[in-house]
């Protein structure tokens, strides 16, 4: 019988979980990777990023099944979920960027952040605007991954 460990990864969504079953080393990471690509959909930026480490300690992850991307083996697990930790401060950096310049309106934020951060075919809506709101909760921590 395989044991499967629920692990909480708030970020996305503040109940979010991941799972994982040890003696096969498969990872359903649900939201918590931001997908590859898109621009990454989250209510609370330092949890994520926070969420993301705790998978990325589980050892011998050997098939990672993320939501709303292609699953990723091996190493590529592991790469998967760095990707995502970086995506997550490119959106962080380009926010404050836009703080230093006297931004103070979170539509035009998330407006300048997907034109920077070049993601096609993106629209600006709630989700976007929610992320960037996580982001300007945060402006005072210049990297999220230090």
């Amino acid at each position: 019988m395989t044991e499967l460990m629920v692990i909480h990864t708030p970020g996305h969504a503040p109940g979010s979980i991941s799972l994982f079953m040890e003696d096969t080393g498969i990872l359903f990471s649900g939201d918590s990777i931001p997908l590859q690509g898109g621009f990454p959909i989250y209510d609370d930026p330092k949890a994520s990023v926070a969420s993301i480490r705790r998978l990325r300690e589980l050892e011998e992850v050997n098939i990672l099944f993320p939501a709303w991307d292609l699953p990723a083996e091996g190493p590529d697990a592991y790469l998967k979920m760095d990707i995502g930790l970086a995506a997550i401060q490119r959106v962080h950096a380009t926010v404050l960027a836009s703080v230093a310049e006297g931004a103070t309106d979170p539509a035009a934020i998330t407006d300048r952040t997907i034109t920077t951060l070049s993601i096609q075919g993106q629209a600006p809506g709630p989700l976007i605007t929610r992320t960037i709101a996580g982001h300007l909760n945060l402006k005072d921590i210049p990297n999220l991954l230090d």
